[in-house]
């Protein structure tokens, strides 16, 4: 499993396989396969993110290549690639929509894997790049993320067992470095709290803004 997003409008899990997409419903748990959904050429599936009709699935490879569905009819309504998505020494580890129908991705430079460069990117559902932050860190991938109340944003850097704060002007408000062995996955509950998938545990925070900073 590459992936799970939770659509609202469906009621309904999407999981992102390698080269598949399916619907899982709670309620009737039932699976069903979405065969119109399938990589292009002989490409893998990375990362998706959804909200409302649209439907976005990145690449797992360099010079990433992100794709835009729309979930009611799963028509393919826009490919991107290269130089668009990032480079062609990049690729894209992680994508995610705000409610404000912004799409963030975090971005690797793959030229130095000992000395990686990352990067969070916001765009608009077009991929126009709306801002650019540096993420520093000496290693390790931010391959996972999550939006937070007041256009604030969580990165989960899984190999440095770190959590980044940015606010809503992208700056770094904080480097969360409190947790013990690795972690695999971050998400909102409701609008007040972050739990964090560790090996064999979850871990629930609840988060409060005050003076514009998040504890």
């Amino acid at each position: 499993v590459r992936d799970i997003q939770w659509n609202e409008d469906l009621r309904q899990f999407f999981i992102l396989l390698d080269r598949k997409l399916i619907l899982f419903d709670p309620v009737t748990r039932l699976f069903q396969e979405i065969t119109r959904i399938t990589p292009y050429q002989t490409n893998t599936f990375r990362r998706c993110t959804c909200r409302n009709d649209r439907l976005f699935i990145s690449y797992w490879c360099q010079e990433s290549a992100v794709e835009l569905i729309q979930i009611s009819s799963w028509n393919l309504q826009q490919r991107w690639w290269s130089p668009v998505t990032c480079c062609a020494n990049e690729f894209i580890t992680c994508i995610q929509l705000n409610s404000k129908n912004q799409l963030a991705l975090s971005i690797q430079d793959e030229n130095n894997p000992l000395n990686r460069r990352c990067r969070f990117e916001l765009r608009d559902l077009t991929l126009n790049s709306l801002r650019v932050v540096s993420l520093d860190t000496d290693l390790g991938i931010f391959s996972r993320m999550a939006p937070l109340p007041d256009d604030y944003w969580a990165l989960l850097n899984v190999d440095n067992n770190l959590v980044f704060i940015l606010d809503e002007q992208g700056g770094v408000l904080d480097k969360i470095g409190l947790f013990h062995g690795p972690l695999h996955n971050i998400a909102l509950i409701g609008k007040h709290t972050i739990v964090i998938r560790a090996v064999k545990k979850l871990l629930f925070y609840d988060i409060e803004f005050r003076e514009e900073r998040p504890r």
